[in-house]
């Protein structure tokens, strides 16, 4: 369940922070609710594996051959 914060800060910040969340498609409230989620993270000491579970999936597929697509990668960027 969602609650209400309200938060006092200079009105430039506030300006500048709005155009940051333009810029990366999220709301305010996203971006310190994100922050706040990672205080809270380090706060109880949590090992890297959890830091890490926490981490976006990347988009790519489950049956993807990562090795195959590096090699290929490598070879559309220097020709071979």
């Amino acid at each position: 369940m969602k609650k209400r914060l309200n938060l006092t800060i200079e009105a430039t910040l506030l300006k500048q922070m709005k155009f940051y969340a333009s810029q990366k498609g999220e709301s305010v409230s996203e971006i310190v609710e994100h922050y706040f989620e990672k205080l809270v993270l380090f706060k109880k000491g949590k090992n890297i594996i959890d830091l890490v579970d926490h981490l976006e999936r990347p988009a790519i597929s489950e049956d993807m051959d990562l090795i195959e697509e590096y090699y290929h990668q490598g070879r559309r960027k220097h020709g071979f």
